[in-house]
């Protein structure tokens, strides 16, 4: 079902699938006891390149019980299936729900590539050719969608000066410090740096040298550089081949200040230089490329002296998940770990 399908009219148990824009952080809701989060969503028929007469994008509220079955995208055009929605009638204007703790469900894919779910609100799914053809159809309208057209938000200067409420802000990330109680954040754009504390617990899907949009940002009373969140204020990746991302990384080289050049080259790897996490040796790049499921009858494996292979495949969770846990210090003199 398209986008612009929903707004019609009251229905029940709806299926589709949108591209998110936007999404807040999960937050509580004390007068209705449960977890919520909005979401905006495009698809070819509703988003930000039709006439400003016409719906810019469709806003989903998920609801549920606790916390981790809510959605937690981390990047900007990841793609969300909701089944048995339900859209309500309100004043003239039709709300979108999907509440998982009464009969709907969910599950969001990667904006790029792969079939297999990122994350979704029950343990199993459906998933048939039909899904895998409007899941390609839509990751292709927006892949061009977000190479032709800019992300809204304002500039750290403008915010500055006009001081809004809840502000939306593109940013290139300088740096990420753990601090006693805290995570800092330092964050620029071509003319202003700032910095974020957020809470030591709250995950974060971004690094040094990403760019990202803050969603209802807000400067701290009195400060011109240090940005505070409201519970459900957001940071979500944007992918560099976005032209929003591309942008940003171009004003650095083309109109930043001084002391932002100064701190990027300070902080960030060169921005024209990929980030390499491993090679292929020579010996091994003629090798066939082979498929995971290759693998598990172990027939590639069988016969004498180690076998080598090739995979291309798409990364779907890492353990463990602190990163802290990742490196082991060995100390040789007293044999501890």
């Amino acid at each position: 079902m398209k986008l612009e399908d929903l707004v019609k009219e009251e229905k029940d148990r709806i299926n589709f699938y949108g591209i998110i824009l936007d999404c807040s952080a999960p937050y509580y809701s004390p007068l209705i006891e449960k977890y919520l989060c909005t979401i905006k969503l495009i698809d070819e028929t509703i988003n930000p390149s039709k006439t400003k007469r016409e719906s810019q994008f469709l806003t989903v509220t998920v609801f549920s019980k606790t916390v981790t079955k809510l959605p937690a995208p981390a990047k900007v055009g990841s793609i969300i299936r909701v089944h048995r929605g339900q859209t309500k009638d309100n004043k003239g204007t039709i709300q979108i729900n999907c509440d998982v703790n009464i009969k709907s469900a969910w599950v969001f894919f990667d904006p790029t590539d792969s079939m297999v779910a990122i994350s979704s609100s029950s343990k199993t799914h459906t998933f048939v050719q039909k899904d895998k053809d409007i899941l390609k159809a839509l990751r292709a309208f927006g892949k061009k969608f977000f190479a032709e057209h800019e992300l809204s938000g304002v500039t750290l200067q403008e915010a500055v000066k006009k001081k809004p409420v809840d502000f939306d802000t593109l940013c290139f990330v300088l740096e990420v410090k753990d601090k006693k109680d805290s995570t800092r954040i330092r964050l620029c754009d071509s003319h202003n740096v700032a910095k974020l504390y957020l809470a030591t617990s709250r995950p974060l899907t971004f690094a040094p040298s990403d760019v990202v949009r803050l969603r209802s940002a807000n400067f701290k009373e009195g400060s011109k550089n240090k940005i505070v969140f409201k519970e459900y204020s957001n940071i979500l990746k944007v992918p560099q081949e976005y032209k929003s991302a591309k942008m940003l990384l171009d004003s650095f080289k083309k109109n930043a200040s001084e002391d932002i050049k100064e701190q990027v080259e300070l902080y960030a790897h060169s921005l024209s230089d990929p980030l390499v996490v491993s090679k292929i040796s020579n010996q091994y790049k003629g090798a066939k490329i082979i498929k995971l499921k290759d693998l598990i009858p172990g027939e590639l494996s069988k016969g004498k002296g180690k076998a080598n292979f090739r995979l291309n495949v798409n990364v779907i969770e890492i353990g463990p998940k602190d990163p802290k846990e990742w490196l082991l210090i060995h100390d040789k003199k007293t044999q501890k770990k």
